[in-house]
């Protein structure tokens, strides 16, 4: 275990090592022997912990908390869920593009998935120009 590992547990786990997992308990308190940095980072943890468990806990909801929850989801009845056409509109509802933009939106949408939808080509499907290659070859050789 290396200090970086150890401050990474001791966020996680805390300052008791009674806390820590049973594999890492002894490499941590061998690297806490050596370490006066480490040393001091756990009475800091120490004492965060300490401070943390003086503070007075959350007062208990009052009796009637849930009943309430209950009565109002109640009188606001179940959502209606909404269609696609629904969460579309709702989607395009800002941009308020006229009829010949969406459109045209649509259709290079469209010309782009076409495009990445066809392979490449490859060498074998490009037919050869032999007039160019046949004027590229001086005897045998390519200029």
């Amino acid at each position: 275990m290396n200090a970086e590992e150890f401050k990474r547990q001791l966020l996680i786990n805390g300052a008791d090592f009674g806390r820590w997992p049973a594999g890492q308990r002894w490499a941590a308190e061998q690297l806490l022997q050596h370490n006066p940095e480490l040393q001091v980072l756990v009475a800091a943890e120490q004492r965060f912990e300490t401070a943390l468990h003086a503070l007075p806990g959350a007062p208990p909801p009052p009796a009637h908390f849930t009943a309430d929850i209950l009565a109002v989801s109640r009188q606001q009845g179940v959502p209606k869920p909404e269609t696609i056409a629904m969460l579309i509109g709702r989607l395009f509802a800002d941009f308020h593009l006229p009829a010949p933009g969406f459109a045209m939106a649509l259709v290079l949408l469209m010309g782009m998935f076409i495009g990445f939808s066809l392979s490449p080509p490859t060498a074998d499907s490009v037919p050869v120009n032999n007039s160019l290659q046949a004027s590229l070859d001086y005897q045998g050789e390519i200029l």
